[in-house]
């Protein structure tokens, strides 16, 4: 999948700052360029970040930084952090209690996700989802 620009690259360590996370994304994605995009393809896109930054604060370590991309059919969300013995799972959630639907989000909401260990001096974990401009609402 190959991405067409950068659009924002932003870099965090705390849950107070996802509502600015939320913003950022949103700003860079409103000057895409992607006509086919509309409200809802960026209403996903800004969730689907939330989710991605909010699992790499509560399962990985800090500081995330988090990368958006346009590509010709939408964006790719790139989330990295420092821990990479952790794999990304869905986890079963529990009723009557918050969390365990994130992944669960990003595979309705995206058209593919996965993750990689970057194997450098300062190894880190990088998960990824690509979120179409036109997204199919009935999947």
């Amino acid at each position: 999948m190959a991405t067409d620009a950068a659009l924002g690259q932003w870099s965090f360590s705390h849950v107070g700052d996802l509502s600015e996370l939320r913003a950022r994304t949103a700003e860079a994605a409103s000057g895409d360029g992607l006509e086919q995009a509309g409200r809802t393809a960026r209403q996903l896109l800004v969730l689907a970040v939330s989710e991605l930054a909010t699992n790499g604060l509560k399962y990985g370590a800090p500081p995330l930084v988090i990368s958006l991309y346009r590509t010709h059919e939408g964006w790719l969300v790139d989330v990295q952090d420092g821990n990479v013995d952790e794999a990304p799972v869905p986890r079963d959630p529990v009723p009557g209690q918050a969390g365990g639907h994130g992944l669960r989000v990003i595979g309705r909401a995206s058209t593919a996700w996965g993750w990689y260990r970057e194997h450098t001096d300062a190894p880190r974990k990088h998960v990824w989802a690509h979120l179409p401009a036109a997204p199919d609402l009935d999947r």
